[in-house]
């Protein structure tokens, strides 16, 4: 059987949850030949079955985060996720590792660290992009930054855009 792989069907809501293919479709099931795949080890498993007209998921939690918002896939199935607190966290089947070099955010109202975009040639160049709010007080002005993934750290980070007028609540 191959190795858990999550099917990247996401939910954030008290956490980080994502959905995982339970095994074979459905007609091989009402054989009596469901392939479930264990949890990996770490996660939580938050609904053991559930069943949808085409495939049998599990629904397994990773991850547990204060204000997870955006979500860039990794070529190697791992994930980059935003925390609009203003840290960002690699995910895979063992958990969360914080990444550094993440842009420091002004959070507040809508602002901080806001999404994450893996370049598609990722694997030959490493970008990763980052939208987030700057500023202080009541006024934040959003921006967009690129940084290259070296391991759990990014590097080489660039404002690539950053608008010219603040917002305010």
């Amino acid at each position: 059987m191959p190795p858990f792989r999550p099917k990247r069907l996401a939910s954030l809501a008290l956490g980080l949850v994502f959905v995982a293919g339970c095994g074979e479709p459905p007609d091989a099931q009402a054989e009596g030949e469901r392939g479930s795949s264990p949890a990996p080890a770490g996660a939580q498993v938050v609904i053991d079955e559930l069943s949808t007209e085409y495939e049998t998921l599990q629904v397994v939690r990773l991850a547990e985060m204060e204000r997870p918002w955006g979500i860039g896939f990794l070529p190697d199935g791992d994930l980059l996720v935003t925390d609009r607190e203003g840290s960002l966290y690699r995910v895979s089947d063992d958990g969360a590792t914080p990444v550094s070099g993440a842009p420091e955010a002004h959070v507040q109202n809508q602002g901080g660290l806001l999404d994450v975009v893996v370049h598609p040639d990722h694997e030959e160049n490493g970008w990763v992009y980052l939208t987030w709010s700057s500023g202080d007080g009541d006024a934040t002005v959003p921006a967009l930054s690129r940084a290259r993934l070296e391991g759990d750290a990014l590097v080489e980070m660039e404002e690539v855009f950053a608008s010219n007028t603040p917002t305010s609540p």
